[in-house]
């Protein structure tokens, strides 16, 4: 249901409340904190998902990787990348600047 009042539209919510695997909400949090996400909004974007799609929008196919993580997952090296501090990393100005700095082969 969308309420309308003037200049503002928002969407109505209600209160929903479900009891689920304490292993699994435990796994699936740690999981949505990598991407900054809370357990309620991982919620939510699956039911937005499933009401957009009309669907069930998980890929059920087996998947085989290397470190165990879920293809479309940060593996350790990305999510090392992202939690890399970068304060002291040299800027530049230009693309042009940068490509005569980076070390593309070798």
């Amino acid at each position: 249901m969308l309420l309308t009042n003037m200049s503002t539209t928002m969407t109505a919510t209600r209160p929903l409340r479900i009891r689920v695997n304490a292993q699994d909400s435990i796994a699936a949090e740690k999981i949505l904190k990598r991407y900054g996400l809370t357990a309620k909004e991982g919620v939510n974007m699956f039911f937005a998902q499933v009401a957009r799609r009309g669907t069930i929008p998980l890929n059920f196919a087996p998947y085989d990787t290397d470190d165990g993580y879920p293809p479309h997952a940060p593996n350790a090296k990305t999510l090392a990348a992202i939690e890399e501090d970068l304060s002291d990393a040299k800027g530049y100005a230009t693309v042009d600047e940068a490509m005569s700095h980076a070390e593309l082969f070798g």
